[in-house]
């Protein structure tokens, strides 16, 4: 690398750690938020799911959550929302990873699916 000096060689370094710190803290973040949405399309395209009550759809998603090792959904970030013909699972989160030093990083997630029927 002609005419890079050693400073700004020491500066390329920072910044390339600093980028491979942040994917390091969010890819196990964004990698769980896919376990979620897969846990919610699997429940919406689950046989006999419109018969089912909330509190009984709320505890096979959880469930599911547990077999994927989801761990920042709680029970209170689930809501079902029932409309018309159809009703909607959303599943709204924040999660906060810390960063460097006092510094967090904070991504939040809303997904959500409808079920048909009932």
């Amino acid at each position: 690398m002609a005419g890079v000096t050693a400073l700004s060689f020491l500066l390329l370094l920072v910044i390339i750690g600093f980028f491979a710190l942040l994917v390091i803290r969010l890819l196990p973040v964004y990698l769980e938020n896919y376990n979620v949405t897969s846990a919610l399309k699997s429940v919406q395209n689950e046989a006999l799911m419109e018969s089912l009550s909330n509190a009984e759809i709320k505890t096979r998603l959880l469930r599911r959550f547990e077999i994927n090792d989801v761990t920042h959904v709680e029970h209170q970030d689930i809501r079902i929302e029932t409309e018309a013909n159809k009703r909607k699972i959303i599943v709204a989160y924040e999660v906060r990873e810390p960063f460097l030093g006092n510094v967090d990083l904070v991504v939040s997630f809303d997904e959500q699916v409808e079920i048909r029927g009932r």
